[in-house]
């Protein structure tokens, strides 16, 4: 699977002559063991054009392309961007959505200037084609966590895994569901054997383990794309649960970023 998605990748690059950095905020690809170590070396701009995206502007670069991008995204659902940042160079940008949820982002450049405006031209007719294309075919060929087989704790698992990056309450859950907020509860205990705020909780940290093993996001930044209040809320509750803070974590060997528990308490 590692070598068929490389492929495809390497294929578009040297047929359209640009790199592609991708953004994976729902871990598509970062949850697969094979697929991990290949979007490390795609996520950001600073590793697929390290000379020209430094980090003397780390962090104008993450908010212009991942925060203020996806607020685009999320708000405008239009299938392509041109996007132009204060260094001077331009690239096309690809949102990728499954049931209303922006589950990967696609970045074809960067450009300076418009030497070649028919490849440009090119690479964005076929950019968003290109893009649903890889989704399709990692839909078809990742080896998905089964779901719950009881329909209601499945739709409950399902709106947390689509938001869990969001302000999330449980009165947001009881609206999707159609309840009041206390026959919610009940039933989230009752279907799930825990409560929302700690499957909130377990999927906001497995998301943040996995920024931490293959991204070289800096911990206030994880701590928003991972729906935290704070990056100092996000680290009293990842040394809460696992013991450790995030930068310890990330530094020392690690079995996969997917196993852990979290008690009630948290």
């Amino acid at each position: 699977m590692q070598f068929f998605l490389e492929q495809l990748l390497t294929d578009f690059e040297e047929a359209f002559g640009c790199r592609l950095t991708l953004h994976d905020p729902m871990h598509l690809l970062g949850s697969h063991p094979e697929l991990g170590p290949l979007l490390a070396k795609r996520t950001s701009h600073r590793k697929t054009f390290p000379t020209m995206c430094g980090r003397e502007m780390r962090e104008y670069c993450i908010s212009h392309c991942m925060f203020q991008f996806n607020r685009w995204a999320e708000r405008t659902h239009r299938p392509l961007y041109f996007m132009h940042c204060k260094n001077g160079f331009w690239q096309l940008a690809v949102p990728v959505f499954r049931n209303n949820v922006h589950v990967l982002s696609f970045f074809a450049g960067l450009w300076s200037r418009f030497d070649d405006t028919e490849k440009i031209r090119r690479i964005a007719r076929m950019l968003p084609i290109f893009s649903e294309g890889v989704l399709h075919a990692l839909e078809n060929n990742l080896r998905q966590k089964p779901l719950p087989t009881n329909p209601t704790a499945a739709r409950i698992h399902s709106f947390i895994a689509d938001n869990y990056n969001r302000p999330l309450q449980t009165r947001d859950l009881a609206r999707h569901l159609a309840l009041s907020v206390s026959r919610t509860c009940a039933i989230v205990q009752d279907t799930c054997k825990q409560s929302f705020k700690t499957l909130l909780c377990q999927e906001r940290i497995r998301h943040a383990k996995l920024y931490l093993a293959q991204t070289d996001l800096r911990i206030k930044e994880i701590a928003l794309l991972c729906g935290f209040a704070s990056p100092e809320h996000f680290v009293r509750t990842f040394q809460h649960i696992l013991h450790t803070t995030p930068a310890r974590w990330r530094n020392s060997p690690q079995p996969s970023p997917q196993s852990f528990s979290i008690s009630e308490n948290t």
